[in-house]
């Protein structure tokens, strides 16, 4: 994530930047104060975007009784539908509840790990492949600090070490 820093324009403001970098398995919340990395105030987990798949499988299973494989609801994810017994199911009031489930998560994760952080961050960074699942939630978008990287998010870490 430290590349989405170095991405970021504003990367030589004074103060505390946070980055919110959500990967498929992972997702990582770095801060920078006066530009310098704070492992110590740094965190990781293992609730990636990946997350929004398997809540997915869940529910295609309880609705259907059908496995769907990861790369199968995955697949459903992109389309929005599914056909079961060659009728085309419209999927997407399920997929848009679970992209909210999960931009719940993380919204109440960063709040109960840093909430006094973000409220005084210069600016909230996000970004990754997963920044897509969230860069339409209004609970995001109408926070001041919040911004997104720009598009296509799962690039700007690399883009970040490139140009930086």
């Amino acid at each position: 994530g430290q590349g989405i820093f170095f991405d970021y324009e504003g990367k030589k403001d004074k103060g505390n930047i946070c980055i919110v970098d959500i990967g498929y398995n992972t997702f990582d919340f770095l801060v920078f104060t006066d530009g310098k990395p704070r492992q110590d105030l740094s965190f990781a987990t293992k609730k990636g975007a990946n997350e929004i798949i398997t809540e997915l499988q869940t529910k295609i299973k309880k609705r259907f009784q059908f496995d769907a494989s990861e790369q199968v609801a995955k697949k459903i994810f992109v389309d929005r539908s599914i056909e079961i017994y060659g009728e085309t199911i419209d999927l997407t009031d399920e997929i848009e509840d679970a992209k909210q489930d999960y931009a719940e998560f993380i919204i109440d994760e960063l709040k109960s790990q840093r909430e006094d952080l973000l409220k005084t961050a210069k600016k909230v960074i996000f970004s990754g492949g997963g920044a897509y699942f969230l860069d339409d939630i209004k609970k995001l978008k109408n926070t001041p600090n919040v911004a997104f990287s720009k598009k296509p998010y799962e690039f700007a870490n690399v883009k970040g070490y490139y140009n930086g």
